[in-house]
């Protein structure tokens, strides 16, 4: 049968689609596919602007797979904290940069949990992206909030995790922790040991017991132990003088929102996208002291995202500052978002330091000169 040019010529065009992954929508988008497995997938769409959007999709319902906060120490490319991760032993699909830090201390801005476990304390008004032990996806603003339940009643407060401790606080650290932890020689100090069938996990209270009660600083510990060291000047200090090696404690490192337990996974983020589906740019400058510039500017963004049973979800990385990719402000990202499906969304930290990692390698175009940026911490998606 003799076939007319405009068949071979569309047999072609088919053909080259199926062997590249490019397909063209509308005339106006470029999109490439490339599949991890059946739970998780890269893709990456050029629109008119021009945008440059990366996207990992995951689908959480399929139970193999779930998010994970990530952090080396100091300050590192997501590169190497990946590689860092997978030879502590996690099957890493891909991931993206995490919180806003500091350059001076490279400390992240908000609160990090990793498998139940603090890697950072602070008292904060952002954004935080959260799953729990179920693998549900909670997206809401967390301050740090700690306690310590003693007999008859009392209470003790604990100011933070793994921060330089000043005179006037309680400082929490585990084996997290980098650095000189107290600027004097005074205080009191308690070394301690989760008790037996106890478990770690943010927003939950855990039996410990008193290894050690000591006056001064400097307390060395073991990977298993943790230690609270209080400030002379902290407004608990002498009730944290009553307490004795052998006793046994009721602790509880979370939030001050008491309904968030049993949460393996905490990062930080900065402004809030979407909520139930609704753009929710003006609500940032009230709720999380987030400059109207950084909203409405177009930059290069950094995202997690989720539908809205949860069942699936999107770290995206957007392009910027490039004449391939301009960046997006928060509304043209939370219009992309509703088309893709989202129903709540955070923002993470953006500019040079937004960062993708898919299949082992950088997949996005990263806008520092230098290429990829080392920061403090990741998000990442890993196998179960």
């Amino acid at each position: 049968m003799k076939l007319d040019r405009s068949y071979k010529i569309s047999q072609m065009i088919i053909l080259g689609v199926l062997l590249t992954g490019v397909w063209y929508v509308n005339g106006s988008s470029a999109l490439t596919t490339k599949e991890n497995n059946d739970s998780v997938n890269y893709f990456s769409e050029a629109l008119e602007g021009p945008f440059s959007i990366h996207v990992i999709e995951a689908y959480l319902s399929n139970e193999d797979v779930s998010l994970m906060a990530w952090r080396s120490g100091g300050l590192t490319t997501i590169s190497r904290q990946i590689m860092d991760a997978k030879a502590a032993g996690n099957s890493v699909l891909g991931g993206i940069n995490a919180d806003f830090f500091s350059f001076q201390t490279t400390l992240p801005i908000g609160n990090q949990v990793t498998d139940g476990e603090w890697v950072y304390g602070i008292h904060s008004r952002r954004s935080h992206v959260l799953q729990n032990e179920s693998g549900d996806i909670i997206m809401e603003p967390v301050s740090f909030y700690g306690e310590i339940s003693l007999s008859e009643g009392r209470k003790v407060s604990v100011t933070g995790v793994n921060r330089h401790r000043a005179n006037d606080q309680a400082m929490f650290y585990n084996h997290h922790y980098q650095g000189i932890s107290r600027n004097d020689s005074t205080g009191y100090e308690l070394v301690i040991s989760l008790v037996r069938g106890e478990k770690w996990l943010a927003g939950n209270t855990v039996r410990v017991v008193v290894d050690q009660a000591i006056d001064g600083y400097g307390t060395s510990i073991n990977s298993d132990q943790k230690l609270l060291s209080i400030g002379r000047n902290h407004s608990d200090y002498e009730t944290y003088k009553t307490i004795s090696a052998l006793d046994t404690l009721s602790l509880f490192l979370g939030f001050g929102n008491s309904d968030l337990n049993n949460i393996t996974q905490v990062v930080g983020g900065g402004g809030r996208i979407l909520r139930d589906g609704v753009d929710a740019t003006n609500e940032n400058q009230e709720i999380e002291g987030i400059a109207k510039a950084f909203l409405q500017n177009r930059h290069p963004r950094s995202v997690v995202a989720v539908n809205q049973d949860g069942s699936k979800l999107w770290l995206l990385v957007i392009d910027g500052r490039q004449a391939s990719s301009l960046g997006m402000n928060f509304p043209e990202m939370a219009d992309y978002l509703t088309k893709l499906g989202a129903w709540n969304a955070v923002n993470l930290d953006g500019g040079g330091s937004s960062t993708m990692i898919f299949d082992q390698k950088v997949v996005n175009s990263p806008s520092d000169p230098t290429g990829e940026r080392s920061v403090t911490n990741v998000l990442m998606l890993v196998g179960k």
